[in-house]
């Protein structure tokens, strides 16, 4: 097959077919590989094969078929990722302020799929309500033998827009005796809904081990399952104060919303004493900041239950009686809620404590976008 030409002498193309004509046939061309992203803006990658660098704040997220819904890749801060894209299933995309999941916290009853709506408190989000469908009780219709490693569920999807489900299970002795959800799911429709437990590749007995399926009923007919973010709007006034109504035919139903956000601002309230000196000073970090609630249809990779937050870093301004009069920050951190502060100061003993209060908020972030050869 035809390679690019390569070589000593020989450097990365020029960046070009930048968003918007890539997309959009326009005859507008940007060739540019450094793009600034305010809070809530996205760019899709265009066709080809790609250096994408997110930075400290943007993500990089692909169209998922089964939710309709972009979902977030799980990449480290700071670091390029080599990629190819088709150039409409694959974006950067900056989503400080912005609601981005919701989670049950009160599945409710008697509501109907075509009549249930989710109204945000404020800015312009839109959700999906799914209704019923999840996934309970199993029966192990075939529990294999031979396994030498617990096998792998595999779980049909749900039809698309859905969350599904996902499972794993435990021996005895090489026989399956045990499957545990993990993700419930939502919007299933058939009323039992067949896996199968296949032996992992890195089974020592996977050319030998006899595979195994199990089945599983439906719960929660009429209940709140699951809510999709299905566009994350404009960045919120107050990102700490948004919530989320559920109406239709039935009763009861309650969301708790995840909003992406970071430190906006540090206000010292109380400076304290004993926290270093103008030249050696005290660290500022954070705790805290994960998702508010726990949802009583579990299903962490749509509802960012399990996301873990990166802490803010920085360091205090002290004068010579260790009084911190204001911090500075190397990083704000990435949160769903707002953090603690965290003051400490390596080798001194404070005689006074210190009281910083944030402002939760967002920022800007510069993306890359280098065409690979």
């Amino acid at each position: 097959m035809p390679q690019p030409l390569g070589g000593p002498g020989l450097g990365l193309p020029y960046p070009s077919n930048l968003y918007p004509s890539e997309l959009f046939n326009s005859t507008l061309d940007c060739p540019t590989n450094l793009i600034t992203l305010s809070a809530g803006q996205a760019v899709h990658v265009p066709a080809g094969v790609w250096y994408l660098y997110p930075g400290q704040y943007s993500d990089l997220q692909f169209r998922d078929p089964v939710t309709s819904l972009w979902k977030t890749l799980a990449t480290p801060t700071g670091v390029p990722h080599y990629m190819k894209s088709d150039g409409f299933n694959l974006r950067m995309v900056n989503l400080l302020g912005c609601p981005v999941a919701a989670a049950p916290t009160a599945l409710g009853s008697g509501y109907v799929q075509a009549t249930t709506t989710i109204t945000p408190s404020a800015g312009s989000s839109t959700w999906q309500a799914i209704i019923g469908g999840s996934l309970g009780l199993q029966t192990i219709n075939n529990a294999g033998s031979g396994f030498g490693l617990p096998p792998l569920v595999f779980i049909p999807a749900p039809p698309s827009p859905g969350i599904p489900a996902s499972a794993s299970a435990t021996l005895t002795g090489s026989t399956v005796s045990g499957v545990t959800l993990i993700n419930n799911g939502a919007g299933y429709t058939s009323a039992t809904v067949s896996a199968l437990l296949l032996p992992a590749p890195n089974d020592p007995n996977y050319q030998t081990a006899s595979a195994g399926s199990v089945s599983f009923t439906l719960t929660n007919s009429g209940a709140l399952t699951g809510a999709l973010c299905t566009n994350q709007g404009t960045p919120l006034a107050s990102v700490n104060s948004f919530s989320l109504t559920v109406a239709g035919a039935g009763t009861g139903a309650s969301l708790s919303a995840a909003v992406l956000q970071t430190i906006a601002s540090t206000t010292v309230s109380a400076g304290g004493a004993g926290w270093g000196n103008a030249t050696s000073f005290p660290n500022v970090s954070t705790s805290g900041g994960a998702f508010p609630a726990t949802s009583l249809n579990k299903n962490p990779w749509v509802e960012l239950t399990n996301f873990v937050p990166r802490e803010a870093n920085g360091a205090g301004t002290t004068n010579a009686g260790g009084t911190i009069s204001a911090v500075t920050f190397y990083d704000t951190g990435k949160f769903l809620s707002a953090p603690s502060p965290v003051i400490s100061a390596p080798g001194t003993i404070p005689t006074t404590a210190a009281t910083l209060v944030f402002g939760m908020g967002y920022a800007n972030d510069t993306v890359v976008m280098q065409p690979a050869p």
